[in-house]
């Protein structure tokens, strides 16, 4: 398959690579052509007309996923994509949506997708729309190392890898157990842990986290809000 991808292949917003990027990995993997198209450089396009460099002449493919950006303020950008590639149009969504209300802009987009794919359609706001498929975006990338640990030898006894954000009930729980049980926790914003006292480091990515996780006894995962079933 051809798949056109619209999305960030850079950074995050904290430093760790993109997940499309191991999106797209992934999809090659398997054998399919993968068009990695930079989302500023189509909403320009969408709104202007003019080409830029990431974006192929012929847009023809046989499946197209656009991720969520707030930038992408309506479903013009997902029916640009849909008419030049004559193809349907995915719109790929792996954060919880609800923030104090509905984004407008995150509506608009679901109802011009084909498919709306993801975490926190549980949601009863999602009722109206009849394109929503829970789909999960917990993801590993073959391209990083699995390590083992035989003999059991541990740095850590319990570690969390985490954001602290003012959603879901992480925090609470956290403070609940760090009561009994000492918590490492690494996170892009750590010192705000550490302001309520926990052993706080810098956060690791891809390897890195993989090696932390691997000499844990245990490591504690909180989704951000419950909605996102899983």
């Amino acid at each position: 398959m051809i798949v056109n991808f619209v999305g960030n292949f850079q950074q995050g917003y904290v430093g760790e690579v993109a997940d499309e990027t191991h999106l797209a990995r992934e999809i090659e993997s398997l054998g399919h052509i993968v068009r990695r198209i930079p989302r500023d450089e189509w909403r320009e396009h969408v709104l202007n007309g003019k080409l830029y460099p990431n974006i192929p002449k012929d847009l023809k493919a046989d499946i197209n996923i656009i991720c969520k950006w707030h930038h992408f303020f309506d479903g013009q950008f997902i029916k640009g994509l849909r008419a030049r590639s004559e193809a349907p149009v995915f719109y790929w969504v792996w954060d919880y949506m609800w923030d104090n209300g509905f984004p407008e802009w995150h509506a608009e987009m679901i109802k011009a997708a084909d498919l709306y794919l993801g975490n926190d359609v549980r949601n009863p706001e999602y009722k109206r729309f009849e394109n929503c498929y829970y789909f999960p975006f917990d993801v590993a990338d073959t391209n990083l190392d699995t390590y083992i640990n035989p003999k059991n030898e541990y740095e850590h006894d319990v570690t969390f890898l985490g954001s602290l954000l003012p959603h879901g009930d992480r925090k609470e729980w956290l403070q609940e157990i760090g009561e009994k049980i000492k918590i490492i926790v690494y996170s892009w914003n750590y010192q705000e842990w550490d302001n309520l006292r926990f052993d706080a480091r810098p956060a690791v990515y891809g390897d890195k986290a993989n090696k932390v996780i691997a000499h844990s006894k245990i490591n504690l995962g909180f989704s951000v809000e419950p909605n996102c079933w899983g």
